[in-house]
């Protein structure tokens, strides 16, 4: 009976650690949201400021560069997007995984698609990257 009752306790301690470490986790994923709209916010701003200046464009400029960089800002938009929904769905599962509602198969298989975070990141570089190469052909 000792041993049931110092057993069941254990099973308690391992279910408040669970849930303290999801909520730590669910922090740190809410900063990672966080990153992902400052993305999209920096990404329409860059768009509004090329647009802006669109029509003073030199002659010679190079026209492949400044698409490529509006669309690896529109890239870079619609990423962070599904990357902020997918971020917060690992959130959810895995509170609902730390109450029970959910398998930790389910939990592994939405983990898997966590790395979809570094797309974004990449495609506002080769974005910037390309409006300032443009700048540059520009002068």
């Amino acid at each position: 009976m000792i041993q049931q009752l110092q057993g069941d306790s254990l099973v308690m301690q391992d279910q408040e650690k669970l849930e303290e470490y999801i909520d730590d986790l669910s922090d740190l994923f809410k900063i990672r949201v966080d990153l992902f709209k400052h993305l999209a916010t920096l990404s329409s701003g860059a768009i509004v400021v090329v647009a802006a200046f669109i029509r003073e464009l030199p002659e010679h400029s190079s026209v492949t560069l400044l698409t490529l960089s509006l669309a690896s800002f529109v890239l870079t938009i619609v990423l962070a997007a599904w990357a902020s929904f997918f971020t917060l769905g690992y959130i959810l599962t895995a509170k609902q995984y730390a109450v029970g509602v959910q398998s930790l198969a389910h939990l592994q298989k939405v983990e898997k698609g966590l790395p979809i975070g570094i797309f974004p990141f990449v495609t506002f570089i080769i974005g910037m990257a390309s409006l300032v190469l443009f700048a540059l052909s520009a002068v």
